[in-house]
């Protein structure tokens, strides 16, 4: 005799919660509310008889129990979808992309509606999130990272490496002038999880800043809005050049120093093996590196102009 089995409804909502990390974007996937998705998520628990996820107000971790559950159940859920959709040409397919909002206001949202005019049948579904949570396997999930290297256990493809610049309103730079030693540290902006030091450690910079440079200014966790609050005037950011290309193009920033320096970091698109053949994650992936080339000439162009400007 077979055993029963939970309703799949909360099987769904689970594996959409765990995948996503949150109820809220759980439940616009599933077209159902976040307060829904708890409680079958909560209903699933209840039958399984211990918790799945560990709850810090409106922010979930799935625990270990969870991960096990998640390990077993992405795949048989993809088949079921897969089989259900078999005989039909307009099936739809679905490609979950994870990133930082940095990297989606920067490089995806500008060409991404290039991927969707060549792959119509594809639906994405984009998760900016600052946690790089673990790719659910056997599922069209990818992740686009700014980081200094791969890990170890996904597929990795190296897109685009890139630059620290600092920038700031053409008013302010003018202000301050461009010797990095007389600015005023309450004019630079930090951001919480990125030191000037990456910047003035370089070379070039040791002369001008023997004493290093420490910015006192206001603090932002976010590397977008720490663009957008040098675009105000508040002060001078050390930023990316893929982050910054826009707002320097279009004249709302300018360089604050000549200095141009390697960054650390790099962009990633990575996946697990186990959905390497997806046919998602494929065009995805073709189009990434075709788009990547393109990234490239457009920051040889533009280091070309700022370095003779």
């Amino acid at each position: 005799m077979r055993k029963r089995l939970p309703p799949l409804f909360t099987l769904q909502a689970f594996e959409a919660a765990a995948r996503h990390g949150n109820f809220s974007l759980a439940a616009t996937e599933l077209n159902l509310t976040q307060s829904a998705v708890s409680r079958q998520v909560k209903q699933l628990e209840e039958w399984y008889g211990h918790t799945l996820f560990d709850r810090h107000g409106p922010r979930i971790d799935i625990n270990r129990e969870g991960r096990a559950l998640l390990e077993r159940l992405s795949a048989p859920l993809l088949s079921l979808h897969e089989a259900i959709y078999a005989d039909q040409s307009n099936a739809p397919q679905h490609l979950h992309i994870n990133t930082l909002a940095s990297i989606a206001d920067s490089l995806l949202l500008p060409s991404l509606g290039q991927f969707q005019t060549q792959h119509p049948e594809i639906e994405l579904h984009l998760q900016a999130d600052y946690q790089l949570h673990s790719l659910p396997p056997q599922t069209p999930t990818v992740a686009l990272r700014y980081v200094t290297q791969a890990q170890a256990d996904l597929i990795s493809h190296r897109l685009l490496d890139d630059y620290l610049i600092v920038v700031g309103t053409p008013q302010l730079v003018k202000t301050l002038g461009k010797r990095a030693a007389a600015w005023p540290t309450q004019r630079l902006l930090k951001h919480s999880y990125m030191d000037w030091s990456a910047w003035a450690s370089d070379s070039q910079l040791q002369q001008e800043l023997p004493q290093g440079l420490h910015a006192q200014g206001m603090e932002i966790n976010d590397a977008l809005l720490l663009l957008r609050a040098a675009e105000q005037g508040l002060g001078l950011c050390l930023t990316r050049l893929s982050l910054a290309r826009l707002s320097l193009i279009q004249g709302r920033l300018e360089l604050a120093s000549p200095h141009i320096v390697n960054s650390p970091f790099s962009y990633f698109l990575e996946y697990r093996q186990d959905s390497a053949a997806l046919h998602a994650i494929v065009a995805f992936r073709d189009w990434m590196q075709e788009q990547a080339t393109v990234w490239q000439a457009d920051q040889i162009n533009l280091l070309e102009t700022l370095r003779l400007s």
